[in-house]
């Protein structure tokens, strides 16, 4: 039995509890093991980077329908956006890091669920409050995943600074670890090499100086995978990779097998963007200072060790698939891949995030796998809808308060991509502080 695709409601689950009663019932004699009833719901991996912008993947994207005449840079990205629905017009409510994430996590804006700035104490949160401690993770993804059956994980960047203990409160490091997760591998700092893991196996967390960061990751997720037991229930993994995000200083952020990769390549339209100053933007941005050559160059080098970052997440998806395609269990796997935000590089004198800008909000979004059509929905969808679509995909059931969510599910776009969101959506808010 494939749950994804099908209504599920407590009047149907308990339909089938007295189905097994009753077939109990009439066959005392025969022995059952524990795994005798299996849950089919498909695995569920939910991949969200940090920083990949749309712009670059749909251009590789579009010309990897003939790979012969051009280098396609992510081919596993590829083919999972041709064997699933590509997300076309997949926005952030908020395109910084850890209010993204809590939204992507919540089903809300981040004006109702408190995470608003990274670092409240930074001068580019404008002496607004919010940061990791504001966001209660009890109404969150991980619970709700949980009270649905399923087995969860998570691997990677949890939120972003002050997630940490607070000594003076009697917090420690397992005290702060979110409810709702089986297993809970956090990747802590803005680095690619020595940086520190917290797990719930360890009292604080261990410094990591001999594993580059994104294959740990993906090592981890394969790790869940291989060990998985049915009689559990399904997997539920979130893996949410820094890559490829720049790292604390300039540190490099590729692999040493990917040093030399992309040498050639520049942001797509660089110069045409540079060129164009539309006079709807704002003063501070028309009066911006042309870029000079030596921040283009720096741009340029931002953006290939950009895509070497993001060459190390598509391998680790490869290999991810692989586990899953030699256990069989490929076929009735769920994945979606995005991002918390785009980034600019250069476009209109740019260069960053934050802004209410297309190529800063939309992201990259491919749902495929299990009960999911082929193709493209054009459909104005928000990283606030992912919380309540995976739920009503389960069967979940999503908080206390279903008020509380600002978000939809576009379970029905998933089999039919024409269709619309109901009731249908004009706007989405685009809010930062």
């Amino acid at each position: 039995m494939r749950l994804v695709g099908l209504s599920w409601d407590r009047r149907s689950a308990w339909s089938l509890m007295w189905m097994a009663l009753v077939i109990v019932a009439g066959c005392r004699s025969e022995t059952r093991s524990p795994g005798a009833f299996r849950d089919d719901r498909p695995t569920i991996i939910f991949v969200c980077a940090d920083d990949l912008d749309f712009e670059t993947l749909a251009e590789d994207f579009a010309r990897s329908e003939s790979p012969d005449e051009y280098e396609v840079m992510f081919p596993t990205l590829g083919e999972m956006a041709r064997e699933g629905l590509l997300l076309t017009n997949f926005h952030v409510t908020t395109p910084v890091c850890a209010p993204s994430r809590a939204s992507f996590l919540s089903g809300q804006y981040a004006h109702r669920h408190g995470l608003r700035v990274n670092t409240p104490t930074s001068p580019l949160a404008n002496g607004f409050a919010g940061g990791a401690r504001a966001f209660d993770d009890r109404e969150s993804l991980g619970p709700w995943m949980k009270a649905a059956g399923y087995q969860t994980c998570f691997v990677g960047k949890y939120l972003h600074d002050e997630f940490e203990p607070r000594a003076g409160r009697g917090e420690s490091w397992q005290s702060i670890i979110p409810p709702g997760w089986d297993v809970f591998r956090a990747f802590l700092g803005a680095n690619y090499f020595e940086y520190y893991l917290l797990d719930k196996s360890t009292p604080r967390p261990v410094a990591v100086s001999d594993r580059y960061r994104t294959d740990a990751e993906a090592d981890d997720v394969n790790e869940l995978l291989t060990s998985w037991r049915p009689e559990e229930g399904p997997q539920f993994i979130c893996w949410w990779p820094l890559a490829p995000h720049s790292t604390v200083g300039g540190l490099r952020n590729e692999a040493d097998r990917h040093a030399n990769l992309y040498r050639d390549r520049v942001p797509p339209r660089l110069d045409e963007s540079l060129a164009t100053f539309p006079e709807s933007l704002p003063e501070e941005l028309r009066s911006s200072p042309p870029l000079t050559l030596e921040q283009r160059e720096r741009i340029v080098e931002q953006y290939q060790s950009r895509l070497r970052a993001t060459r190390a997440l598509e391998e680790g998806l490869a290999r991810i698939r692989q586990t899953l395609r030699e256990s069989g269990r490929l076929d009735n796997t769920l994945f979606v891949v995005t991002s918390d935000h785009g980034f600019r590089l250069g476009q209109h004198r740019h260069v960053g995030k934050r802004l209410p800008y297309d190529r800063i909000t939309r992201v990259p979004a491919i749902v495929c796998g299990a009960g999911v059509g082929k193709g493209r929905c054009d459909a104005l969808l928000a990283n606030i809808d992912l919380a309540p679509t995976l739920v009503e995909l389960t069967g979940g059931t999503a908080p206390a308060s279903p008020d509380r969510i600002d978000g939809r599910s576009f379970k029905n776009l998933l089999d039919n991509p024409s269709s619309e969101l109901e009731p249908p959506r004009s706007a989405i808010l685009i809010e930062n502080w």
